[in-house]
């Protein structure tokens, strides 16, 4: 796809990193909000996000602000519930240190976070420490991201791209990424090297 060559640019400015989990008997307290259902944040600027929306979860008439999944606690042990797939899986909740940069992006608190496999890792994350020009850079890289997908889905046809007219409008920048406490990355890795797909989530 022409956009994975544009992408790498969104790479090295949101400095996504993959997460090594360590088991926990407990869910640990950090992780006690991540229980619920979420979906996908219905942000329509700058364009893109329900197109990569639709090819991570493989549903071609996907709209975000349709729940996904839901996160439960059931005598201990954590779950994954998809509610498009069906499928359900046990996970590890897992704290990090404050400020680690390998969590999510550089100088941006991951109080929790999972993953399932090497595809998918949940983040809970805390931008009320993080500095305008944190905010900036994760704003850009998201960007980045969204609108190399776009431009993918513009080449292959007018079907492939959706209108946004149908959700209210709501616009990704400083303000609306500090809001935002859970995001998703999807590693794509068709191209034989992960290649991060992320989408903003909230809970339902």
């Amino acid at each position: 796809m022409n956009y994975r060559r544009q992408i790498f640019k969104g790479v090295l400015a949101l400095s996504v990193l993959a997460f090594s989990q360590a088991a926990f008997s407990a869910t640990p307290k950090e992780c006690k909000d991540m229980t619920g259902t979420y979906q996908v944040a219905p942000i329509t600027e700058p364009r893109g996000l329900a197109e990569i929306s639709r090819y991570v979860l493989n549903v071609p008439t996907y709209v975000p602000g349709t729940p996904i999944f839901t996160v439960t606690i059931e005598n201990g042990q954590a779950w994954h519930t998809g509610l498009i797939s069906g499928t359900r899986v046990p996970i590890e909740l897992d704290t990090t240190q404050a400020g680690d940069s390998t969590a999510f992006a550089e100088k941006v608190d991951t109080p929790c976070v999972y993953k399932i496999s090497d595809e998918l890792t949940i983040y809970q994350v805390d931008f009320s420490k993080s500095d305008a020009q944190t905010l900036k850079e994760v704003t850009d890289g998201i960007t980045l991201f969204w609108s190399a997908f776009l431009e993918d889905a513009q080449n292959r046809g007018k079907n492939r791209v959706f209108d946004v007219s149908a959700l209210k409008p709501r616009t990704l920048n400083a303000d609306t990424v500090k809001k935002i406490r859970y995001f998703a990355i999807f590693y794509d890795w068709r191209t034989g090297m992960p290649v991060p797909e992320i989408l903003p989530l909230e809970k339902t």
